[in-house]
């Protein structure tokens, strides 16, 4: 019988250690480096507090928006960047040290003149350019702010909701306003989510202001930049500036026209205020020009079976007292005369008036009535065009034009239909 351990008992004793002393040491650093975050944390915060505008911080160019502090090894030290600087004034990680240690001493005039010059030397540093933006909407100097967004819109995605947020604090300045227009009106790449979410957060006053002004610079305001805002004064039921701002980007010259587009020409402007797919799923609608299809008629399928929801509408802003309303048809394919009809309803409210379309043959048909718009809880309408159904699919496809609601006063309400 041998005495003593086995060699290969040593061996493992010996890993079991290793491991044991990996383990704690592994842990060691973790909890090190958990503090230098908490403590560099608090320092970011101290900083922001100090001085308004947030502390340099360095990443890689293509890297998150989350950044490193700069007192990682990967920046050389304070003497060691300025002899750097010396021999090559083109040396970035130099010029980023000694910004750093410009903002640590609070000297703001070398540390403005050394982030110009990393703005100079790279439009990629993305570090660089938020605190130029910060800097420039500070200051007032809003071109060199919207210039550092523009550089950051086009290489950071990521960063929109930030700057969304950073320009909605000065989009009451005129100045913050004209300088943001300048940039719009070239027509970026990030322009329409940008204005989008603009529309969508920013005080509403401001963001009227900035389309007004868009409008009067003749730049061609996008769909999806304008609904957001129209929307807004909706959900806050402010009806008159809803009707002012579509009225100042969409102007008509008659203004006893209360139908936007009634020729279905697929004028511009965006729902609710232009036609709008109501249910995609039971009919097929078009009536805005395509490659096939010249526009200027409204054409409708349905099969008469599967849903009497309504197909396509818009909102109105109808006067209190009697108007008339007409629209034209014609039968394309299929028994269609009286299956589709005309409704308004007040917005939140019920429908106060209902009217069958005449389709009577291949011919056009002039469906006229008059009605009279409530008075009260009904400042914003609905008007929308719906199908009859019954109890068998019938497929049919009409054409319609010409819509138009007028005030009548004066008038006996009575309804007609003529066959032209």
């Amino acid at each position: 019988m041998r005495s003593g351990t086995p060699a290969g008992g040593v061996r493992t004793h010996a890993r079991r250690r290793l491991a044991v002393l990996s383990t704690g040491l592994a842990t060691l650093v973790c909890a090190g480096l958990a503090i230098m975050v908490c403590l560099s944390a608090v320092r970011t915060r101290e900083q922001i507090d100090r001085s308004g505008s947030p502390p340099l911080l360095w990443r890689s160019a293509d890297g998150p928006v989350t950044v490193a502090t700069p007192s990682s090894s990967d920046l050389p030290r304070d003497v060691t960047a300025a002899r750097r600087l010396a021999l090559n004034p083109y040396d970035l990680q130099a010029l980023k040290a000694l910004s750093v240690q410009a903002a640590d001493a609070g000297d703001r005039t070398a540390l403005v003149r050394r982030v110009a010059q990393i703005a100079r030397l790279s439009r990629r540093d993305t570090a660089a350019e938020f605190w130029r933006m910060r800097e420039g909407l500070a200051s007032g100097d809003h071109d060199m702010a919207f210039r550092s967004m523009d550089l950051l819109l086009r290489r950071n995605a990521t960063a929109r909701s930030w700057l969304v947020f950073e320009t909605a604090t000065v989009l009451d300045q005129p100045a913050a306003r004209q300088a943001l227009i300048s940039r719009l009106a070239a027509s970026p790449v990030w322009r329409a989510g940008f204005t989008s979410n603009l529309a969508s957060s920013a005080p509403i006053s401001a963001a009227d202001a900035l389309f007004l002004e868009m409008a009067a610079a003749k730049l061609q305001i996008g769909d999806r930049e304008f609904e957001p805002l129209l929307r807004r004064h909706l959900a806050i039921k402010d009806y008159n500036g809803a009707r002012r701002m579509w009225a100042a980007l969409y102007p008509i010259g008659d203004q006893n026209i209360l139908v936007y587009d009634g020729g279905f020409r697929g004028l511009p402007g965006p729902p609710p205020f232009n036609w709008q797919v109501i249910t995609d799923t039971e009919g097929a609608v078009e009536w805005k020009p395509t490659d096939g299809r010249p526009g200027g008629q409204l054409s409708v399928r349905h099969d008469l079976y599967s849903s009497s929801q309504p197909l396509i509408g818009q909102y109105v802003f109808l006067p209190a007292g009697v108007m008339q309303i007409s629209i034209r048809a014609r039968a394309v394919e299929g028994v269609s005369n009286d299956r589709f009809r005309l409704e308004l309803v007040c917005f939140g409210g019920p429908v106060f008036f209902s009217q069958r379309i005449r389709v009577l043959g291949a011919g056009w048909t002039t469906t006229t009535e008059q009605f009279a718009r409530p008075e009260r809880d009904c400042e914003a309408q609905v008007l929308r065009l719906a199908p009859f159904t019954a109890d068998r699919s019938q497929s049919v496809q009409v054409v319609f034009d010409d819509l138009q609601v007028r005030p009548v006063p004066g008038i006996v309400l009575d309804g007609s239909a003529e066959q032209k």
